[in-house]
């Protein structure tokens, strides 16, 4: 990857941003503040975006990279499109999710239903969130197989699960995964 490539990292905060920063001319970053900002919005000098509405005109970004964000966000069909829209042709898609290798059914651990309330499934998870360390955020899924299914689904024509292990960065341990996914060309 050069370092004129366009990046939209669906985080702000933390090492890999700021690595990011440091090696790549072109790297915007976002939290999901609240859900009551439009996209778009910013405070403090955070970017506050909403995956379900991104603010970026389509074909802004030549890479999307988003590492244990999308399990967090209710429509995640709908956060596929966008991240699709805003990918310029040939663009692609690294994400890291909570995967089952075992299973091709994503598992629903909670969903958000017509009125904006939250129903639960099975018992609940939540995560860190570095803008809510005391709530964190709630966890909607764990993604399976059909994962890949319904990138192609959102505009995607390739999607992959890569799985690695790697001594010299420090993964040791279960089954790492990452999933890729190119968008169509011109």
């Amino acid at each position: 990857m050069t370092p004129d490539k366009r990046i939209y990292l669906t985080e702000q905060f933390g090492n890999t941003y700021r690595w990011l920063r440091g090696r790549f001319n072109h790297v915007t970053g976002s939290e999901f503040l609240s859900p009551g900002k439009a996209s778009g919005a910013q405070h403090l000098g955070i970017n506050h975006q909403d995956l379900h509405a991104l603010s970026y005109p389509t074909a802004s970004f030549d890479y999307v990279l988003s590492f244990d964000v999308l399990e967090h966000v209710p429509d995640y069909l709908a956060a596929f499109s966008e991240i699709a829209r805003v990918l310029a042709p040939s663009g692609k898609l690294v994400m890291t999710v909570p995967f089952i290798t075992s299973q091709y059914d994503t598992v629903v651990r909670a969903s958000m239903n017509s009125r904006g309330q939250i129903e639960h499934f099975l018992p609940i998870e939540v995560h860190g969130n570095p803008t809510d360390p005391i709530n964190g955020a709630l966890c909607y899924r764990n993604f399976g197989w059909d994962v890949l299914d319904r990138l192609t689904d959102c505009g995607f024509v390739e999607a992959r699960v890569h799985v690695y292990h790697n001594r010299d960065l420090g993964y040791l341990g279960g089954t790492q995964t990452l999933i890729s996914a190119t968008k169509a060309g011109q």
